[in-house]
């Protein structure tokens, strides 16, 4: 195993390992004993493979997708893998909507998504109720990036690049005309630019993603690579959880109410593969796998 630190970098057994480091890096040490666990259980894979995620049969199907008459443009015999019993339906493909990311539904039950490439945020209404949406209504642009969003008291939160911006619909059209940066200087140079943001309604905060700048290297911004934390009113601005090299997808937690996080692995590296890790996240955590290279941890 090796194992970095400011003053050495050598490979030392696993047991050794934990005798040299204190308990405050036990939330390392559990990732690194998972991972191992993991590579033992693989028994049937190949010399040299790894599993990520556990080993789980859900009968996945190819599923037709039922795609209506005005969605024509689209090619046919559409499918996707589902676990028995489910079905699915296209319900918005919009030419003018070129790469939708992460969805939210506001206090009528209208669909909106960003809009990433096109530096939107776009309205999908189905006003006569018959499961497609009507139309694409741009309700808000000039985004450097936009990844995703939420609706909370009245308000839409969108998680941009270098800030969170909380905008407001004055006359209830659904077009939102005032907008104010609700955290600013989010680091944003490097890779890695989508922002995921939940809200946690009941604790009274708002967690965001920013990811590390490059694939696989040093760097010391304590926000980078890390789960950042608010409070509702945008003060008690905090480092949550790092060491999360990419974070995509993220929630909360139907029973304890805590955030987890689909996180993204180094590209081209067997034990880092960059498929989303499910991870329950936990405040002052580091969340370093191995062989990923140190970084600052939360203060």
């Amino acid at each position: 195993m090796l194992v970095g630190d400011n003053n050495f970098s050598h490979e030392v057994p696993f047991a050794q390992w934990i005798r040299r480091f204190d308990m405050k890096r036990y939330c390392q040490a559990g990732l690194l004993l998972t991972c191992l666990l993991t590579v033992a259980a693989a028994q049937d894979d190949l010399p040299g493979t790894a599993r990520v995620t556990p080993r789980i049969d859900v009968e996945l199907q190819p599923v037709p997708v039922l795609v209506p008459e005005h969605f024509d443009h689209l090619p046919a015999g559409l499918s996707l893998n589902l676990p028995p019993g489910f079905s699915v339906r296209m319900y918005a493909a919009f030419e003018s909507v070129g790469r939708p990311r992460f969805m939210a539904f506001d206090d009528d039950g209208v669909l909106h998504v960003t809009n990433m490439d096109d530096e939107q945020i776009v309205a999908l209404p189905d006003r006569d109720g018959d499961g497609f949406a009507d139309e694409a209504i741009v309700v808000a642009e000039g985004f450097s990036r936009p990844h995703s969003l939420a609706f909370f008291d009245g308000d839409l939160y969108v998680g941009d690049r270098p800030q969170i911006v909380r905008l407001r619909d004055l006359d209830g059209d659904g077009i939102y005309e005032e907008r104010e940066v609700f955290a600013g200087g989010i680091p944003s140079s490097g890779s890695h630019s989508t922002r995921t943001l939940v809200i946690d309604e009941a604790g009274g905060k708002i967690y965001l993603s920013v990811g590390w700048p490059c694939d696989l290297c040093r760097n010391q911004q304590s926000e980078r690579g890390a789960i950042l934390q608010f409070n509702l009113d945008g003060s008690g601005r905090r480092v949550f959880a790092n060491g999360v090299r990419n974070v995509v997808g993220m929630a909360l937690h139907p029973v304890t109410g805590g955030p987890g996080a689909g996180a993204y692995g180094a590209d081209g590296h067997p034990l880092l593969c960059p498929r989303p890790v499910p991870t329950t996240l936990s405040p002052r955590c580091f969340y370093r796998p191995a062989r990923w290279p140190r970084q600052a941890r939360p203060h």
